[in-house]
C-alpha cells in the first residue's frame, strides 16, 4: 500500500532517518536505525504501531459487512493513531526509565521530535 510507505517515511523523517525500502533491509536497518538510545527505542515502536495499524486496516477492510463500502482511513489519521498509540506507551517507559542521560527524557525525545 502507498499509504504505509507515505506514513512510515513521515514518521522517519520527523527523526532524521532515511530507512531502506525493502521489508528485510527494513527490519535489518531497526536493529541499527539510530545511535541515540532513545531515537532507537522510539523508532522500534513507531514500528510496531505502524504493523499494528496496517493489521487493523486490513481486518477492518476484510471483515466489513458486503453491502458497505469499507472506507480506507487517511495517512493523517493512521499518522495521528500511531503518534496518540506510541506517546501512549512512552509516557511509562520514560518514568521508569533510568538512563545515564540527564539531559532529556524518552518522552522529551519524542516530543521535540513530533
Amino acid at each position: 500500500m502507498k499509504q504505509d510507505n507515505a506514513v512510515w517515511s513521515f514518521l522517519c523523517s520527523k527523526l532524521h532517518l532515511t530507512p531502506p525500502t525493502l521489508f528485510d533491509d527494513g527490519l535489518r536497518w531497526l536493529n541499527a536505525s539510530a545511535t541515540d538510545e532513545f531515537v532507537s527505542l522510539i523508532i522500534k515502536l513507531v514500528y510496531q504501531a505502524l504493523i499494528y495499524c496496517i493489521w487493523k486496516e486490513i481486518n477492518a477492510r476484510i471483515h466489513a459487512p458486503l453491502n458497505s463500502v469499507a472506507s480506507a482511513r487517511t495517512s493523517q489519521a493512521v499518522i495521528f493513531e500511531i503518534k496518540q498509540t506510541v506517546q501512549g506507551r512512552l509516557d511509562p517507559l520514560s518514568r521508569a526509565h533510568n538512563s545515564r542521560r540527564r539531559d532529556i527524557t524518552l518522552l522529551g525525545t519524542w516530543m521535540r521530535s513530533f
